[in-house]
């Protein structure tokens, strides 16, 4: 029986190269999604049987209930402790585990020093992918009617392409588009809900090695 994989949870490397030659895999990262999804039981149920998937790969999503009662032969959950899975009630229906003890404990770390700089400082955490979290202090919020809108500037362009919406509150803002090495960073104060084009100067706030 031919096996298909329904993945979830950001993966690369020679793990995954691994997983596509031994089944047929559907990738869909929650972490790619705008506005950020993760399923509740139901839906990933619901989003197994479309993909008639017999495996499971998942970083957020809920599993229990409907989901186990699925014909998987296996889950496997990226987490050091895979707390977002009904342990019992997939053992009780025989369906094996799996976890990644010390995944993110590099990760953790140098994230932990990279807001400790925060704290003082603006700070862009960008992953291999481009996936970017802005650290911004002393901004303030947003006055009524308005928004802070990101935007990234990629290497090479003098073009600035909108990288999401904050209130000015936030500690941490996720970019909503990538920002590759060499991009830079820089925010305005725009109309509620932001605009495509910046309508005021842009106010560098950081930029990524190239």
């Amino acid at each position: 029986m031919a096996h298909r994989a329904l993945v979830t949870s950001p993966l690369r490397g020679p793990g995954f190269d691994k997983l596509r030659r031994l089944v047929d895999v559907v990738y869909d990262p929650w972490l790619e999604q705008r506005p950020l999804r993760i399923y509740d039981a139901d839906q990933l149920a619901e989003r197994i049987d479309a993909e008639e998937a017999t495996v499971l790969v998942v970083e957020t999503d809920s599993v229990k209930g409907p989901v186990l009662e699925r014909p998987l032969v296996a889950i496997a959950s990226t987490r050091g402790d895979p707390n977002n899975v009904d342990i019992a009630g997939a053992t009780a229906a025989k369906i094996p585990i799996l976890n990644a003890p010390g995944r993110n404990a590099d990760a953790v770390a140098e994230m932990a020093i990279a807001l400790l700089f925060a704290v003082n400082r603006r700070v862009l955490v960008a992953d291999r992918d481009g996936t970017a979290l802005l650290s911004l202090t002393g901004l303030g919020a947003a006055p009524d009617g308005y928004d802070y809108e990101a935007w990234v500037v990629p290497p090479g362009s003098a073009t600035p392409r909108p990288a999401g919406t904050f209130a000015g509150t936030e500690r941490i803002v996720l970019l909503s588009r990538a920002a590759p090495p060499g991009s830079r960073v820089a925010v305005t104060l725009e109309a509620d809900g932001g605009t495509e084009r910046p309508t005021r100067p842009l106010r560098l706030v950081a930029e990524r090695a190239p």
